[in-house]
């Protein structure tokens, strides 16, 4: 079995050793509907790596992930997975979902279930190098989805190279640049951890830390074990550099408790420092979250809504789930809705609509509320820092919430947990009542 890290999901990539041949295990990783965010990340990296001569914007919201094989069969199709012998429904079963059948295109709808001719002339025209390589298969079956899975993954394992056993042998290999560059990116009282960067660049802990105790790097003292604390490993590679990394950390604003360990309102997530990089990560989670949601049903509760009030109230005390709860009523009874995120850790936000878009100024999780900076910071009048900076100080009046400036264009987040004080709760309430008004004021 080989593990090839994967900077965009949490997760790795799996692809096991069979008969001689390298096949994906791409059950592991692809199959599953809570996971395009991943899935589409995955396929723009490789797209990008085979350099096409067309400039095709794959950020574009319109490219969305196509399944060459279709999820659903038709006589086609049936006809196409049968013709070497096999049971047409079993091996549908065992390859709509695995890399080799996965592709990008802005034409999804237009391609649909459409028989492997039909699709072959769009791909054919496409501006992607994957599409091309399709399009120039004659049909496509079992051995077509398994050659293009062979090629994907050769590439996969390309760009993100698994750790080395002993975890220096890659050191010097690996290109450490988006590394560097998400250091120099750190505000100062802030910090991150080796895992947050390591999965970032598609790497392992490992290595990560191996490479910040070997070569100077600016803000290295700014990363910290997954806890918080200074690694008992850490040493300033300069040896002339004898200062205690506690004692500079304090002096840059960083807070520790009495067990060292470093104010969590003040850590930089791997999405926050993506949004620092202008990397898409954050935009591509924020996306998805907001994609396909369900409204609140009068006539009762959406399997959205189940998920989310399961997830909170298994996570949280009564006292704090029910305060979440009230506060979404509250926003409901005040004619607003409620959307429910789509991914796996179920959310809900209370949203209002300004043209097509919807704006929030909160995003509820199983055990904590997210503050969206990085999304408003796009959108009107929030795109005013103003009006983003009195939030964040609305938001700071509660006892024990400190947003930080520094997260001012991030996605800091505080604990569900508060929401049980009722003075935290009427500040909160308070403060979605007032974002709420400035919306309807800029749209007057």
């Amino acid at each position: 079995m080989i593990l090839v890290d994967n900077p965009f999901s949490r997760g790795l990539l799996y692809f096991s050793i069979k008969n001689g041949d390298l096949q994906p295990a791409c059950d592991l990783c692809f199959r599953g509907e809570k996971r395009s965010v991943q899935q589409k990340l995955v396929l723009r990296r490789i797209e990008e790596s085979l350099g096409s001569k067309e400039r095709v914007d794959l950020a574009d919201k319109r490219i969305t992930i196509e399944h060459v094989l279709p999820q659903s069969l038709t006589a086609d199709w049936l006809g196409e997975l049968s013709d070497g012998g096999d049971d047409a429904d079993l091996l549908h079963r065992q390859l709509v979902h695995t890399l080799g059948n996965l592709t990008l295109s802005g034409y999804n709808s237009e391609l649909s279930s459409n028989s492997f001719a039909a699709k072959r002339k769009q791909l054919g025209q496409s501006g992607l190098v994957m599409n091309q390589e399709i399009a120039a298969c004659e049909r496509w079956g079992k051995a077509e989805i398994l050659a293009c899975a062979d090629r994907l993954a050769d590439r996969a394992i390309a760009i993100w190279p698994g750790p080395e056993e002993s975890g220096r042998g890659s050191a010097a290999s690996r290109d450490w640049t988006q590394l560097h560059s998400a250091l120099a990116a750190l505000p100062t009282a802030t910090w991150t951890s080796y895992s947050d960067l390591a999965e970032l660049i598609g790497s392992h802990p490992v290595p990560v830390g191996v490479h910040l105790a070997s070569v100077p790097v600016l803000n290295a003292h700014r990363v910290l074990t997954r806890s918080g604390q200074v690694s008992d490993g850490f040493r300033q590679v300069d040896p002339d550099d004898d200062r205690d990394v506690h004692e500079v950390l304090r002096a840059e604003g960083l807070v520790f408790d009495e067990a060292g360990r470093a104010s969590a309102d003040q850590h930089l997530s791997v999405r926050d420092i993506a949004e620092l990089l202008g990397l898409p990560i954050a935009a591509d989670l924020a996306e998805t979250e907001a994609a396909g949601d369900e409204s609140l049903s009068p006539q009762g509760l959406t399997a959205l809504e189940q998920c989310f009030l399961r997830q909170l109230n298994d996570q949280n005390g009564p006292q704090a789930a029910g305060a979440v709860q009230r506060l979404l009523e509250h926003w409901r009874s005040r004619g607003g809705e409620l959307h429910y995120g789509t991914s796996a850790n179920a959310s809900c936000a209370p949203i209002i609509k300004v043209g097509r878009q919807s704006l929030y100024a909160i995003r509820f999780y199983a055990k904590s509320a997210e503050i969206p900076f990085g999304l408003l910071r796009n959108r009107k009048p929030f795109n005013d820092p103003a009006l983003r900076e009195e939030l964040r100080q609305r938001l700071n009046y509660a006892p024990g919430v400190d947003i930080p400036v520094a997260k001012l264009e991030l996605y800091p987040s505080t604990k569900n947990s508060q929401l049980a004080s009722v003075v935290v709760f009427d500040v909160v309430i308070a403060a979605l009542d007032w974002f709420r008004a400035a919306v309807t004021a800029s749209e007057g």
